[in-house]
């Protein structure tokens, strides 16, 4: 699925947070290619805050 696909499904269930998996079509946000992903846990399992205010208008569904 495209990042935009993920990002409106993400909103639309009120996700907060999301962990790290190697996503592909992810890729531009966890390497903050695009604004609007906050590392807050890498020890382990790596953790991200997602700001939707931060997302451009193109990426925010």
């Amino acid at each position: 699925d495209s990042v935009e696909r993920i990002l409106l499904v993400m909103q639309t269930y009120g996700v907060t947070h999301i962990t790290y998996n190697g996503q592909e079509s992810l890729k531009p946000l966890y390497d903050n290619q695009i604004e609007g992903f906050e590392l807050i846990n890498e020890k382990g399992l790596r953790v991200y805050r997602v700001h939707y205010d931060l997302l451009t208008d193109s990426r925010n569904p």
